[in-house]
C-alpha cells in the first residue's frame, strides 16, 4: 500500500528526483510531493496530535486533512483524529457531531477499501482504535436520541 501512494505521487511530480526523498519520513515525502496541501496550520497532522488532542477544532481539521489525503493519494486515514473528535464531542454533549464523525469515518473507510479491492475489516479496520470508534456508535446514537427527546 505504501508503494502505491508513493508511486502515484511520483508520477504526478516528475520534477522531483526520488533520490532527493531519501532519509525522509513518509510525512515529509507527502508534504514535499503535494506542496503541503494536507498540512493543518502549516504542520503535518501527526505533529499536532499530542499538543492539540483536546482542541476539537484542530482535530476536525486533522480529520478533513486525513480524508482528503486518503482520497487523493490512497493513504488510509488515521483513526486517532476521529476518535478524538468523538471523545471531545461527547464531553461537550454534542452527540450529533459524535454520531456524524463516527458514521463518516466508517463510511469513508468502507468506501475506500471497496474502491481499492481491499478486504473490509482488514488493516486499520482490524485495529483496536477503529474497534473503539465503532463501539462508541450505538451509545452515541442513544445519547443523541435521548438529547433530542429532552429538548
Amino acid at each position: 500500500m505504501i508503494m502505491n501512494w508513493f508511486n502515484r505521487l511520483m508520477q504526478r511530480r516528475k520534477d522531483i528526483e526520488s533520490s532527493s526523498l531519501m532519509n525522509k519520513t513518509n510525512g515529509e515525502i507527502i508534504t514535499e510531493l503535494t506542496g503541503g496541501r494536507f498540512l493543518v496550520h502549516g504542520k503535518p497532522v501527526y505533529e499536532l496530535a499530542l499538543e492539540y488532542k483536546n482542541d476539537i477544532e484542530i482535530m476536525l481539521l486533522c480529520c478533513e486533512s486525513e480524508l482528503e489525503k486518503m482520497n487523493e493519494i490512497g493513504q488510509v486515514a488515521a483513526p486517532f483524529y476521529f476518535e478524538r473528535v468523538a471523545i471531545l464531542a461527547r464531553k461537550n454533549k454534542n452527540y450529533k457531531l459524535e454520531v456524524d464523525i463516527i458514521e463518516r469515518y466508517i463510511t469513508e473507510l468502507e468506501g475506500f477499501y471497496r474502491l481499492n479491492n481491499l478486504p473490509v475489516g482488514s488493516g486499520v479496520m482490524a485495529g483496536p482504535r477503529f474497534s473503539s470508534i465503532v463501539s462508541r456508535l450505538e451509545k452515541s446514537r442513544k445519547l443523541l436520541e435521548r438529547n433530542i427527546k429532552s429538548e
